[in-house]
């Protein structure tokens, strides 16, 4: 992240210090080597004295050859008698300290950094092993006929505990939580701190403080693709979906193979109505191999909700073959990649595109298959339930819309493809009171297309009070909507309140900048009745005249 700058050359002075490492490192190793053959002599040692200590009974000449060949081998060993210790030590502290580094080296695997505080704990207890050994490896053997150095030596030491025990003091405040945490490392590396901070914000909703952290960021560093896509994220979140294409092309510019970017920004052109560009966006996770992904598991997610997301605009265009196809690479990619939580929902979409196209054996498969992974999958209840209704299996049908129903009694749209199902079969009183509750539980409240469907069922059943409450309600929860003043105004001219109806149209009108050709035209239509009702009013009182 530029906190550390990289190296380009061998001229770097910095290779110097690497070229140290590595030689103290294969020092290290050779000590270690030395220290096992060490080892393998002391074993001998032992052999020997035991032969030496249980073979009084040989002859004095065997004896002396034992105590010679003993002398020999304990020779070396007098002179050193504290090394082995040491170079236990060294193999611990060796370990410890490359072992528990080498996650972080990118040498088995892609992790996307190499040096982290959070890595460095673990290795610092290797460091501060050996050093301490080193310490007293080095009082043991150079210091002991000098009483002056040995007191330098303590003093120091302790100054080195006293400041870095400061230093810890320190830091641990700025651990005391992640805001005051990523606020310390601006000043060592901006860019990424700016970013931290950027998500804290966001989390905590603070979303004008967020967007000025991740702009502050970018300032530092214009080319973090991670940046742009969670600013993206943010624009997204606050319906600013042009700042959030921006941002989310700008983050696949500096990073192509960024899966989750191309799905995210498939999702916002969907759901602009764009569904060509959407379904190129898909494509283009599809076909990243996520071989230099950092995070296999959310570029994994990417692909595979990348076909469905396909799948679901295929069908959604009657393409049903290509959407089947689809849903099948993405059930294929779940199995290489088990740890995806939502395989019920693809095979629910596939049952259904099965279902659309006749296939009812494979329908049925699927909806099988959903239910297994998933059981408390309400919308699976419901489309089975269809599935089985219309094979006039309707008791086994209701079964399942009734299971829908008691999995997710505050969700619209269990209620509405009920009461689609018993409209279709011409049980219209009963649709309607689904359709009523659908519109009246807390789920359905607010739920502007959920009302219009009521008032839209109500209308054509001629039952005007009950729509036109429905109308006023989609008017509540989007006053701004000009569509829902021009229905409004539609009912109430069909019911004979021109005057209201007029006042409708003419809201839809406005809201609309003049572009609701419907309300243009009926508000033309209403005129001109009103009109002709008017000369009729005046030829009647003429005549009563």
């Amino acid at each position: 992240m530029g906190s550390i700058p990289l190296i380009h050359d061998f001229s770097d002075p910095r290779n110097i210090l690497t070229l140290a490492f590595l030689a103290l490192l294969a020092a290290a190793l050779v000590k270690v080597v030395a220290s096992l053959l060490r080892k393998d002599v002391e074993a001998k040692k032992e052999q020997v004295l035991m032969i030496y200590e249980d073979g009084n009974d040989n002859d004095d000449e065997h004896d002396e050859k034992c105590f010679i060949e003993f002398q020999k081998s304990t020779t070396d060993l007098r002179t050193n008698d504290r090394l082995p210790n040491f170079d236990s030590n060294l193999c611990v502290s060796a370990a410890i300290l490359i072992l528990s580094f080498l996650p972080a080296t990118n040498l088995f695997f892609y992790v996307g950094f190499v040096i982290a505080e959070r890595i460095l704990y673990m290795t610092s207890v290797g460091s501060c092993i050996l050093a301490t050994d080193m310490l007293f490896t080095l009082k043991q053997h150079h210091l002991q006929m000098k009483r002056y150095l040995t007191c330098s030596f303590w003093i120091l030491l302790l100054l080195v505990f006293v400041l870095f025990s400061n230093q810890t003091w320190t830091r641990n405040r700025d651990w005391k939580n992640e805001f005051e945490l990523y606020k310390s490392g601006v000043s060592i590396n901006p860019a990424k701190s700016w970013a931290s901070l950027g998500n804290i914000f966001k989390i905590r909703g603070r979303f004008d403080e967020a967007e000025s952290a991740y702009t502050e960021a970018l300032r530092h560093e214009a080319g973090m693709p991670d940046i742009y896509y969670n600013l993206g994220l943010l624009h997204y979140e606050q319906k600013r979906y042009q700042d959030a294409e921006r941002c989310y092309r700008k983050a696949l510019l500096c990073r192509p193979h960024m899966a989750l970017g191309h799905l995210n920004l498939g999702v916002l052109l969907a759901g602009q109505g764009r569904n060509e560009e959407a379904k190129e966006a898909y494509l283009n996770a599809t076909a990243l191999s996520g071989v230099v992904t950092r995070d296999p598991s959310s570029h994994a997610h990417a692909r595979i909700s990348a076909h469905y997301n396909i799948g679901n605009l295929l069908s959604n265009e009657n393409l049903y073959e290509e959407a089947i196809r689809h849903y099948n690479t993405a059930i294929q990619l779940t199995h290489v990649w088990s740890r995806y939580d939502f395989t019920h929902k693809i095979y629910n979409m596939l049952g259904q595109a099965h279902h659309l196209m006749g296939n009812r054996g494979k329908s049925e498969m699927a909806f099988k298959s959903s239910l297994e992974l998933n059981s408390t999958h309400s919308i699976t209840y419901l489309m089975y339930g269809k599935l089985l209704s219309d094979q006039m299996l309707y008791e086994k049908a209701e079964q399942l819309f009734a299971r829908a129903k008691h999995l997710d009694p505050e969700n619209p749209l269990v209620y509405l493809h009920h009461s689609d199902d018993l409209m279709q079969r011409g049980h219209e009183d009963q649709a309607l009171m689904l359709l009523e509750r659908a519109a009246t539980i807390s789920g359905g409240k607010q739920n502007y297309e959920v009302n219009l469907q009521a008032a839209t069922s109500f209308r054509r059943s001629k039952k005007f009070k009950k729509a036109e409450h429905f109308y006023r309600n989609c008017i509540r929860i989007d006053a701004l909507n000009p569509t829902a003043h021009s229905h409004l105004g539609a009912l109430l001219h069909l019911v004979g309140r021109l005057k209201e109806a007029e006042q409708s149209y003419q809201k839809a009108l406005k809201l609309s900048s003049g572009k609701q050709p419907l309300a243009e035209e009926n508000l033309r239509k209403l005129w001109k009745q009103m009109k002709s009702s008017s000369k009729t009013s005046s030829v009647k009182d003429g005549e009563g005249g």
